[in-house]
């Protein structure tokens, strides 16, 4: 087999900001990214996740080693103005000559090291094919200009060669730009030779990133988050303008629940405690809703809506569907927005619903989804410029 060097630096015109794409592990855990953030992704595959990223408004690189499957990654990161795409072997050194081996399985199992375990766990899995390719590192990528921009967020997913692809990051790992790691790994190597998840956790951790969420599945391996500190370390300060006439609201729900704390705690939304749990919780039904009445119309500037966080990602997603609609009357409503995605709260990102002096005496707050969900917010926060 001849020898490929596989820094092909096919940028597809995009502009340079970098990507990360494994839309199981990244996709779950929504509430820590926005839209326009760099996002670096290893071990691409065929790019199954470039339409999901476009959805959401991330940028960025998808890196893959089989030349073969670069070329089907390539293509599809082509019809993207928001993907490119860079076929590198990611290893901790630069210029080494290893054998890269071809799974079966649509490539998804191939990997530069012996099945080991993983013929135990999975039989049916073999390696097909190899080729001779050279190494590269993150960081060297990066000075060189391949990946010209620093990203927000790091999904590595390289079949045991997790710790490798780290080590040739440092750079990347000690930069405050960089937010979270989510890394594919092993409580026992399932390659030979490969990485265990004590060791990423080790690695992880001496760069200043915390284990946000692990779960092993029954083969003993998992997508892992790590982040930086997510939990508050001062007071939120979120920058608006006018009043916050919440507190004057009278509020209602739709129904109260096992985990309700009374009759009236709808009042609790508009209290502004801010502590990332819930202040009022419906039942889990179609459209569940928390109206606040302003006693008077208001000109509304923009609503705050702080989510339930504390919980995990799962919890907040409840509120990915979030509806906002406002009203004079409280017969005839406008809906004004419409939530796309899991928004944050007291981490700093809050639902921000813009209203530009629009007139009402009511807002309400609803799930629009298409099935039945519980409605449990943090705070709500309305703005007015009238005093």
């Amino acid at each position: 087999m001849a020898l490929q060097h596989v820094l092909c630096h096919q940028l597809s015109g995009i502009p340079a900001l970098l990507f990360i794409a494994n839309q199981s592990p990244l996709m779950s855990h929504h509430s820590y990214y926005l839209p326009g953030q760099v996002v670096l992704h290893i071990g691409a595959n065929y790019g199954h996740e470039v339409s999901s990223y476009d959805a959401v408004g991330l940028r960025g690189y998808h890196v893959e080693a089989i030349p073969q499957v670069f070329s089907k990654l390539k293509q599809k990161c082509a019809k993207s103005k928001y993907q490119a795409c860079v076929c590198a072997c990611l290893s901790d050194a630069v210029g080494e000559k290893v054998v890269f081996n071809i799974a079966g399985n649509n490539a998804e199992s191939s990997s530069m090291l012996p099945l080991g375990r993983h013929q135990l766990a999975y039989p049916h899995i073999q390696y097909t094919d190899s080729v001779e390719l050279l190494t590269e590192t993150v960081d060297h990528l990066r000075s060189t200009g391949v990946l010209p921009e620093m990203a927000h967020h790091l999904v590595i997913d390289v079949q045991g060669a997790e710790l490798k692809v780290l080590s040739g990051a440092t750079k990347l790992l000690q930069s405050e730009a960089l937010q979270s790691v989510v890394v594919e790994a092993s409580a026992e190597p399932l390659y030979e030779g490969g990485a265990a998840f004590s060791e990423v956790f080790s690695l992880l951790t001496r760069y200043g990133f915390y284990l946000r969420e692990a779960k092993f599945n029954f083969h003993g391996w998992c997508d892992a988050l790590f982040m930086r500190p997510w939990w508050p370390r001062e007071a939120i300060q979120i920058q608006t303008s006018g009043t916050n006439i919440a507190p004057r609201a009278k509020c209602t729900q739709s129904s109260i629940s096992p985990w309700s704390y009374g009759a009236q705690e709808a009042a609790n939304v508009v209290q502004g405690r801010l502590n990332g749990s819930y202040a009022f919780h419906t039942l889990e039904e179609m459209h569940p809703w928390l109206t606040m009445d302003l006693q008077q119309e208001y000109d509304i500037h923009e609503i705050l809506v702080y989510n339930r966080v504390v919980d995990g990602s799962d919890i907040a997603a409840r509120a990915a569907s979030l509806r906002t609609s406002i009203s004079c009357d409280g017969e005839h409503w406008n809906v004004i927005h419409l939530s796309d995605r899991v928004f944050g709260g007291i981490d700093g990102f809050p639902l921000r619903v813009g209203c530009d002096g629009l007139r009402a005496r009511y807002v309400r707050l609803d799930l629009a989804a298409s099935k039945p969900q519980p409605l449990h917010l943090d705070t709500v926060e309305i703005y007015s410029t009238e005093d």
